[in-house]
């Protein structure tokens, strides 16, 4: 224990005599310079004279470096580089694309499709079908909903764009059709998104202005970390007036790369063919059915340019 009259060598010593009483004159100042010096002799030691690792440290360094980055690494992959990976993956693959001048309806009543292929589409609008009458066509609709979601593989998925009509100052909910016949299917409502065909806060006539997405499946299952938006701001340019929108048509095709096995996605009513245009931009087959032969033709050829695609 150091006595008054000492200058204190180290900051235990400051403290000591801080809490002693009074040093002798000058002290208190003379130990801060001392401290100081020490601080400042011990940051400038050579590295000679600093303490060495033991040889088992050292040896164990490289390999603790290597776990380091190995997380870092795995943590970008979290934040979603894994996801990019998918995407490159999927669009340096060379992609094909077939369209049938078919009966969509016959088509879809043929074998079942394979694992890797999803069913995406949009269904008639009672418009394009007047021979039915409401009630035919209501019955029609969700006959062939149904149809298209008994096509798809078990582990595979189904999609519908559907716009909701008015009819006799009544709403016709074509999304509560589609879900009333994926049940009757068998399937399962994987999530259920709004797409906004105009922007919020204006006023529709007819149509309302937004549409349903929905997509079904019988066995797949997605965790809480696979969601996504659940509002689309923004439909996307139309290639005809009842074209499915290329945004909308692009969050499926990102879908599909990410969170599904399927690579070739099947529309049995493509009209232009959008939706295979779309696919194709992703790195994703296509395979599009359509009763007219000169939309069956123009299918064949279209190219749509998306973000990213």
């Amino acid at each position: 224990m150091p006595s008054r009259g000492r200058v204190a060598r180290s900051s235990r010593d400051t403290r000591w005599l801080a809490g002693w009483g009074v040093p002798t004159r000058g002290g208190r100042a003379r130990a801060a310079r001392v401290a100081r010096w020490e601080v400042g002799a011990r940051a400038a030691r050579p590295c000679a004279a600093r303490p060495r690792r033991s040889a088992e440290r050292r040896r164990a360094a490289p390999i603790h470096a290597r776990q380091r980055e190995g997380r870092r690494t795995l943590s970008r992959v979290e934040q979603g580089e894994r996801r990019g990976a998918q995407y490159d993956d999927a669009r340096v693959r060379p992609v094909r694309r077939t369209v049938r001048c078919d009966d969509g309806v016959a088509w879809l009543r043929g074998p079942r499709l394979d694992p890797d292929h999803a069913v995406v589409t949009s269904l008639p609008d009672a418009s394009e079908l007047p021979a039915l009458g409401l009630d035919g066509w209501r019955a029609w609709f969700e006959e062939v909903a149904a149809l298209a979601c008994v096509a798809a593989a078990d582990p595979a998925v189904t999609i519908f764009y559907q716009t909701d009509v008015k009819r006799d100052g009544r709403w016709i909910d074509k999304g509560f059709l589609v879900q009333r016949a994926a049940e009757r299917a068998g399937s399962t409502l994987l999530w259920h998104k709004v797409v906004c065909r105009v922007p919020p806060g204006a006023t529709s006539f007819g149509r309302p202005a937004w549409a349903h997405l929905l997509c079904f499946s019988r066995a797949l299952r997605l965790a809480p970390g696979q969601s996504s938006p659940d509002v689309l701001p923004r439909a996307g340019a139309m290639t005809w007036p009842r074209a499915m929108p290329v945004e909308a048509c692009a969050a499926v095709a990102r879908f599909l790369v990410a969170h599904t096995g399927c690579r070739t996605v099947v529309d049995p009513f493509c009209g232009l063919g959008t939706m295979l245009a779309v696919a194709n931009a992703y790195g994703l087959d296509a395979v599009g059915v359509e009763q007219s032969p000169k939309r069956a033709e123009r299918a064949r050829g279209l190219i749509v340019e998306v973000d990213g695609g």
